[in-house]
């Protein structure tokens, strides 16, 4: 999504998405399309579609009408994602991949990133934690934060 906003892309103008990251993510992936809401929560290439279509990746992008959504499945159909011995030999202390978009005038842009904000060794805040949560589960997940810390 950060690659797509800083750069203006549209997505008619993307050709392909090349993903390097370390090798157990691939193991996730399973099939090409996921099959179910559950496959698709760890199927990268699907959140990853779900992202540059909707801006978003919430729990109302894994209903089941979103699995078949024809303009997620062409996004995944532009998607490559390789393992990189460097990002697996990092993991799992760190979460690392690199994102490369080709546009279909051949201009690339990359991204990478080594150590997410939720990989095991970052402390993430109570804000981040309250956000996430929100963004998450909306109203309920403020009742919850409520209950749980008041």
């Amino acid at each position: 999504m950060e690659i797509k906003n800083d750069h203006n892309l549209i997505l008619k103008e993307i050709n392909t998405i090349e993903i390097n990251i370390f090798s157990r993510a691939i193991d996730l992936i399973g099939n090409k399309y996921p099959q179910n809401s559950v496959q698709a929560q760890f199927h990268l290439p699907y959140c990853i579609a779900v992202s540059l279509l909707d801006g978003e990746v919430t729990p109302k992008q894994f209903i089941p009408s979103y699995l078949t959504n024809n303009s997620i499945l062409k996004i995944i159909d532009k998607i490559v994602v390789k393992s990189d011995e460097a990002y697996t030999e990092l993991f799992p202390d760190k979460l690392p991949s690199q994102v490369k978009i080709i546009t279909i005038r051949d201009e690339q842009f990359s991204a990478e990133i080594i150590s997410a904000p939720w990989d095991a060794n970052n402390q993430p805040s109570d804000e981040s934690l309250y956000q996430k949560l929100i963004s998450q589960a909306g109203d309920e997940g403020i009742r919850l934060w409520n209950y749980l810390f008041s």
